[in-house]
């Protein structure tokens, strides 16, 4: 993979490989994805957050319908949570 900066989305401030590259710009945030999930399911998403985090050189690249894990690019996201998985 190259080393070539990031394109930063001058409407929404999320860091893309690609400039122009397709998005969803908003102001979503992780609550507001987690708002109205049942309680297990959010308490496992953060569970989950919090080991990748801790793993270093990630980031959360929340969009309205799903929340992206990131180093450089996206690899891993979870797009539903139920009572007890995600």
């Amino acid at each position: 993979m190259t080393d070539r900066p990031m394109w930063v989305c001058p409407r929404c401030r999320r860091q893309f490989t690609r400039p122009g590259q397709s998005r969803s710009c908003g102001p979503f945030t992780v609550d507001q994805f987690l708002k109205g999930k049942p309680p297990g399911g959010a308490r496992l998403y953060r569970e989950f957050e919090a080991l990748v985090t801790g793993i270093g050189g990630v980031s959360i690249a929340h969009a309205k319908t799903r929340i992206g894990i990131q180093n450089r690019r996206i690899f891993a996201a979870v797009n539903d949570i139920g009572r007890n998985h995600l």
